[in-house]
């Protein structure tokens, strides 16, 4: 035991230095050089988590780079209890109704419990917004359940609801999709866990002396996205995959990158949209295949007493301007934070000023 608790201490170091974990066989210790003693079951099931959190990691710091942040993430303490923080959590929305628009399409929800506090907004389109609701419905039911026995793995965790509801909008034949900005906040370790289909967003807002300091926690996904196109344009050939490459290369606004051309979606990552496919005829396996990806960007960060955390659909960020967003709202609210403040309400007041088309959704979280 003596030799695996040294193993197991060496484990811990590499990862928080983020140096590449050396398998046992490569260290010159074979698997058939273990004892009983050395409980080598346990290795698969520590090196995942630690993996998953390496990789999170990465997605935080990519969400930083898209918003021209630089700052390096340090993961030493991402099991360590901390002293519990509590949680205020405000929402608000409004519907923009246009002519062809009648109905709201966003959801969201928030819930907590002794373990944290989960959230999450929902941007539907073209559905009228039963997948959004089926989803914010689902998630909320599923994700507290499996908890327990998952707490270890919530990039699992999360990514797995969230294709259980895609296969269900499938199995119900539902047509449509939605985008999704979902945060889990443990209230022990204070580790927030940011899961991001498409353009909806979770935003981190922190003081620093007399300034705000925004931290970007979602990888937005859209067809500007240069991993997305090299996935889309790897299952398709001829004529589509020429003028896709040139329109796309010629917009410097990500909406106007559309599948399909023109009046198709400018997300690449959703819930649903089955009905947005590849042809058969223009697949490079001669299938029709689906062009919009179910897989979430999932981000981590530490939060701090004091933060503040901010979900919204496309439609609040869309049209917000960070810096106008924290002088003329946040920072005439902050020091300290505001109790008597509903923040979401003040954002939606703030984006609805700027004269969108699109549902305004915003679920924000004080960290107490």
């Amino acid at each position: 035991m003596k030799c695996f608790s040294h193993y197991l201490c060496d484990l811990f170091t590499r990862f928080c230095a983020k140096i590449p974990m050396t398998p046992p066989s490569v260290r010159g210790v074979t698997p058939e050089s273990h004892s009983e003693n050395h409980a080598p079951e346990v290795f698969p099931e520590i090196s995942q988590e630690l993996k998953d959190h390496q990789k999170m990691s990465k997605n935080t710091e990519k969400a930083f780079a898209e918003h021209q942040i630089k700052q390096q993430l340090s993961l030493q303490d991402f099991k360590e209890n901390k002293p519990r923080v509590s949680f205020k959590i405000q929402s608000d929305c409004s519907i923009e109704i246009s002519r062809n628009k009648k109905v709201r399409e966003d959801a969201h929800f928030s819930i907590e419990n002794e373990e944290g506090i989960l959230a999450g907004v929902f941007d539907g389109h073209t559905d009228q917004g039963k997948i959004a609701a089926l989803a914010a419905r689902r998630f909320q039911e599923k994700f507290f359940l499996a908890f327990p026995q998952q707490r270890n793995q919530i990039k699992q965790l999360m990514q797995s609801i969230l294709n259980e509801i895609h296969q269900e909008v499938l199995d119900l034949k539902l047509g449509g999709g939605s985008t999704a900005a979902i945060c889990f906040v443990n209230c022990l370790t204070h580790g927030i866990y940011v899961a991001t289909l498409g353009d909806a967003e979770v935003k981190l807002f922190r003081p620093k002396g007399q300034e705000i300091e925004p931290f970007p926690l979602s990888c937005v996904r859209t067809w500007k996205s240069v991993k997305d196109q090299q996935r889309f344009f790897s299952q398709v050939f001829g004529s589509l995959r020429v003028e896709l490459q040139e329109n796309w290369s010629q917009q410097k606004d990500a909406t106007s990158c559309r599948y399909p051309l023109h009046y198709g979606l400018n997300v690449s990552r959703s819930l649903g949209d089955n009905d947005c496919i590849i042809p058969s005829e223009l697949s490079l396996t001669g299938q029709e295949k689906p062009a919009i990806s179910q897989k979430a960007k999932i981000s981590f960060f530490q939060v701090c007493p004091g933060d503040l955390i901010i979900l919204g659909s496309d439609g609040l960020w869309g049209k917000i301007n960070e810096k106008e967003l924290i002088d003329q709202v946040l920072k005439p609210n902050w020091h300290p934070l505001n109790a008597e403040i509903n923040f979401a309400s003040e954002v939606v007041k703030f984006a609805k000023e700027l004269k969108t088309r699109d549902d305004i959704t915003a679920v924000a979280i004080q960290v107490l």
